[in-house]
């Protein structure tokens, strides 16, 4: 738990829930004339029920782990398979003649739109 602070945040944080669900019931009223401050009462509620929390939290924890370790297993297994065909963009038959493009050309689309724009705008209006 001291390389992962992620952990530490989260087991506090369940920590001080689970105080702060016991804390409204009846019998956990905190009285200033008894001598506690509400500092004392809160770290005591705290400490109360740390060992519960704790328990239950490393439980999760190890079937977190398990969980991860399966699916890094499961990740691994599957960068191994083959990568499926890609389809290509275009395919034109024509009698013997196959033209297929398996991917877009942007340079050349850009390109083509760039100097073919103006020239046809200019054919266009020259009418």
């Amino acid at each position: 738990m001291r390389g992962s602070p992620e952990d530490r945040d989260d087991l506090a944080g369940d920590t001080l829930l689970k105080a702060l669900e016991k804390a409204e019931q009846p019998w956990a009223t905190w009285d200033a004339r008894k001598g506690a401050s509400l500092e004392t009462y809160v770290v005591g509620a705290l400490l109360l029920h740390f060992p519960r929390v704790f328990s239950s939290w490393r439980k999760a924890r190890g079937h977190r782990q398990e969980l991860r370790r399966r699916l890094a297993t499961d990740a691994a297994a599957a960068t191994t398979l083959p990568a499926p065909p890609v389809p290509p963009v275009f395919e034109l038959r024509v009698g013997g003649l196959r033209l297929t493009i398996q991917r877009v050309p942007y340079r050349l689309l850009t390109l083509a739109a760039a100097v073919g724009g103006p020239l046809a705008g200019a054919t266009w209006f020259a009418r």
